[in-house]
């Protein structure tokens, strides 16, 4: 897109009609930081975009690409939600829980990642017993 069309579109769906404003209030809810992360992200999206692509409905094309990117966005950026269940699972299969030295959070460490694994652990799919836990 060239900066005459960016213009155009910055108008019209930043400008007049907020349209990048409403999605993204609409995806953050009450998180302001959110909010201002998310129109941002619509708003490269919308300088990155190909409009030679588009066939029929150009407004349509340019909405639904904006919310998408936002979705993904979201979706890279937010925290797993681990349940008990989930947790018991990854603990039983090799996982272990560690402390963060910097924000003090716990966190799941796979434990072919420790330094003492061995490529044979990793073939088989299961920590090696004869080794020493993680610390």
């Amino acid at each position: 897109m060239n900066d005459k069309q960016f213009k155009k579109y910055y108008d019209k769906y930043y400008t007049e009609n907020r349209i990048i404003q409403r999605i993204a209030r609409k995806k953050a809810k009450n998180n302001y930081d959110l909010y201002e992360d998310l129109v941002q992200v619509g708003l490269i999206t919308l300088w990155k975009l190909d409009l030679t692509k588009v066939k029929s409905n150009e407004d349509a094309y340019i909405r639904i690409a904006i919310q998408r990117r936002i979705i993904d966005y979201l979706r890279k950026t937010s925290p797993v939600k681990i349940t008990m269940e989930s947790l018991e699972a990854k603990l039983e299969s090799g996982y272990q829980l560690d402390k963060d030295p910097e924000t003090g959070r716990l966190r799941l460490i796979d434990s072919f990642l420790l330094p003492d694994a061995t490529p044979k652990d990793f073939i088989k799919g299961k920590p090696n017993p004869d080794r020493e836990p993680y610390e």
